[in-house]
């Protein structure tokens, strides 16, 4: 009964700010007409210039699991290496443990990352994004068509049936948008790639912390393997 209650307080707090948000869009739709072309020029541009923010973000992303890789395969090789020179074991047991504090970091991160790609943003399912100009999800005829390349289809006609009606609803939402319309989608993506952003910018730093991870442990990884040798 109470998880029920709490189910319905839930829904009707969503409610109220689903409405709320509906008000905020009708103020907007009251405005000037110069002033609401005015503030749609200008949204557009933020939307631009946060598109080209977080590319950025998400190339620095990339290039640390790139960069993770590409560590690995050199701790690896370098092994190799160390183990067929016969160095000294007092040399090589410390290179080893830094390597595998390395290992356990550099996977962490990649999981991480792996992670960070599956993850459902809160807009996915707030009513307020996936607006049809800016997301496939906008269009269900979209979401519809096979996109499993391992499935052998003889005959394509349903996807060709669902590209050829979400071009029909994409052409019809175009042809009968209003100002008033394209400046609350607009408005709205804006804000979802704000929050975009944000998501990425942390997602950004928690894979960077790694790398201080991996400095810290291997310092006291170090510090202990002196003091034993020490205490030997």
């Amino acid at each position: 009964m109470n998880e029920e209650n709490n189910d319905r307080a839930i829904n009707l707090e969503k409610k109220k700010l689903s409405e709320l948000i509906k008000e905020d869009l009708y103020r907007l739709s009251s405005l000037p007409e110069e002033q609401k072309n005015k503030i749609n020029e200008d949204v557009k541009k933020m939307i631009s210039y946060y598109n080209n923010l977080t590319d950025k973000v998400e190339e620095r992303r990339i290039k640390l699991t790139n960069s993770s890789w590409q560590k690995m395969t050199i701790m690896v090789a370098t092994l190799n290496l160390l183990y067929l020179t016969h160095i000294p074991n007092k040399i090589l047991y410390p290179i080893i443990l830094i390597f595998v504090v390395n290992f356990v970091f550099e996977i962490a991160k990649l999981i991480e990352y792996h992670f960070q790609s599956k993850f459902v943003y809160p807009f996915n399912k707030s009513g307020f994004g996936n607006k049809w100009k800016w997301f496939y999800y906008g269009n269900e005829y979209i979401t519809n068509i096979n996109t499993n390349p391992f499935i052998n289809k003889p005959d394509d006609t349903k996807d060709i049936e669902n590209y050829i009606k979400g071009l029909h609803v994409f052409l019809s939402k175009y042809s009968n948008e209003t100002i008033d319309d394209e400046l609350a989608d607009n408005i709205q993506q804006l804000y979802l790639l704000q929050v975009h952003n944000y998501y990425k910018n942390k997602f950004y730093l928690r894979l960077n912390r790694y790398d201080l991870y991996i400095i810290i442990t291997s310092i006291i990884v170090i510090l202990l393997y002196i003091i034993i040798i020490v205490i030997k």
